[in-house]
């Protein structure tokens, strides 16, 4: 079985999330817009959860599916300090972004959004897998039986 080891529930914004130039707001629905608080800046940045230079997590991988304006701007954004970055567009606004968490400066693993492409991102889902299971979650992926890598206790999301 896939576990997801973030355990909120998908629309419930996350209970830590950082960002040092942007406004989170939280909609109706329950899920996090992120705006750059500068339209000037090059980046803004936001990231679900709070880490540690010494955080057990390194070597899992953390994934977020997002509603986009247009959903090739899923281009315009990255993983600080993760490897194996990796990306899909699901639908014409929505998109999914994953890295390994790596020690590699930065403690945070934030989004890197370019404000000048990416006006805002809202957070449909999030997901932090092991290495096994990330492993699995790509292989159903290249079968087709998934077209997008956020599961909740081994369940799509809705």
């Amino acid at each position: 079985m896939i576990t997801n080891l973030y355990t909120a529930p998908r629309c419930v914004p996350p209970a830590r999330t950082w960002s040092s130039n942007a406004t989170l707001t939280t909609g109706t629905d329950g899920h996090v817009t992120v705006t750059p608080m500068d339209t000037t800046a090059s980046f803004y940045f936001f990231s679900a959860l709070f880490w540690n230079m010494g955080d057990a997590r390194f070597g899992q991988y953390i994934c977020y599916l997002l509603d986009l304006e247009v959903s090739d701007n899923i281009n315009h954004i990255s993983i600080a300090s993760g490897t194996d970055l990796r990306k899909g567009i699901v639908s014409d606004h929505t998109a999914w972004v994953a890295a390994c968490l790596t020690n590699g400066g930065s403690s945070v693993h934030e989004l890197n959004i370019q404000t000048e492409h990416v006006p805002y991102v809202t957070l449909l889902a999030f997901g932090l897998y092991s290495a096994d299971d990330w492993k699995k979650i790509r292989g159903m992926m290249r079968q087709g039986l998934l077209n997008t890598p956020i599961l909740e206790g081994g369940m799509l999301p809705v």
